[in-house]
């Protein structure tokens, strides 16, 4: 089954009409899969080179929320 995705590009200056609430359940979903093992929580890492290394490797993405 093939997915379809929406894109959207939203104004800067209106990410606050989002009420934060998208990044709320963002960051719940991803704590939870950070206990399942699939996600890593890397808020606390300062080990440039550690970090560099997850920014490499493209099975992994970037979220700040």
């Amino acid at each position: 089954m093939q997915v379809t995705y929406k894109v959207y590009y939203l104004q800067r200056d209106c990410v606050h009409e989002l009420n934060g609430a998208l990044f709320e359940e963002l960051r719940r979903r991803l704590e939870e899969l950070v206990e399942e093992g699939k996600a890593l929580d890397a808020t606390h890492i300062t080990d440039q080179r550690l970090l560099e290394m997850w920014n490499a490797d493209r099975n992994y993405i970037k979220y700040y929320c």
